[in-house]
């Protein structure tokens, strides 16, 4: 604002210098003369107010240019950012679609598996039946024991229990349980045990 204030004093001070000698010369020209003064006083004073207005504009113009430099940095950074997402999105797209297709071959080796434990599964019940069977065949063929030396058999009866045996045979249930393997006084109807 001071760079335009010295140029219009100038003007006004070299405009008053001129008149003024007119001025002396005359009153009627100077009264004339100073009524120009003044208008030309008014225009510098509008001409200033004009400029004052001007340079007004045009730092409000850098501000808006320096906000709007500001927001374009902002902006920028922005899309920047949303490229760097969609990019990270991308991956994550990528990675999914990956896991998806590991999840499906998962699925079938998991599949395969189980039908090859209901397959052995199944073998194994066939092995533990045939090994029932060949224990029941091995037990009824394998030969039985010959009675030891001063015994003999006798066929359990409906009543009998290992006392009455004993005593039937004059020996002890405890001998009785020896000679024939037993852990307990239990005995069966019909099965053959040895007896002194």
């Amino acid at each position: 604002m001071r760079r335009y204030a010295i140029p219009i004093l100038l003007l006004i001070s070299g405009c008053s210098n001129s008149r003024m000698a007119s001025f002396n010369s005359d009153s009627a020209k100077g009264e004339w003369a100073l009524e120009e003064v003044r208008i030309e006083l008014g225009d510098v004073k509008h001409a200033l107010n004009a400029t004052q207005v001007e340079l007004r504009l045009l730092e409000e113009k850098v501000s808006h240019t320096k906000e709007a430099d500001h927001i374009s940095q902002q902006v920028a950074a922005l899309e920047k950012k949303i490229l760097q997402l969609e990019k990270a999105h991308e991956r994550t797209l990528a990675d999914l679609r990956q896991i998806n297709h590991l999840t499906g071959q998962t699925a079938e080796t998991l599949s395969e598996y189980k039908e090859k434990c209901r397959d052995l599964d199944q073998r194994f019940d066939e092995l533990a039946k045939l090994k029932t069977t060949l224990s029941s065949i091995s037990k009824s063929l394998a030969p039985k024991p010959a009675a030891p030396a001063g015994t003999s058999t006798y066929r359990i009866q409906p009543g009998d229990s290992l006392e009455k045996i004993a005593r039937k045979y004059s020996t002890t249930v405890e001998e009785l349980k020896r000679l024939n393997h037993l852990e307990s006084d239990r005995i069966i109807v019909g099965k053959e045990i040895q007896v002194p």
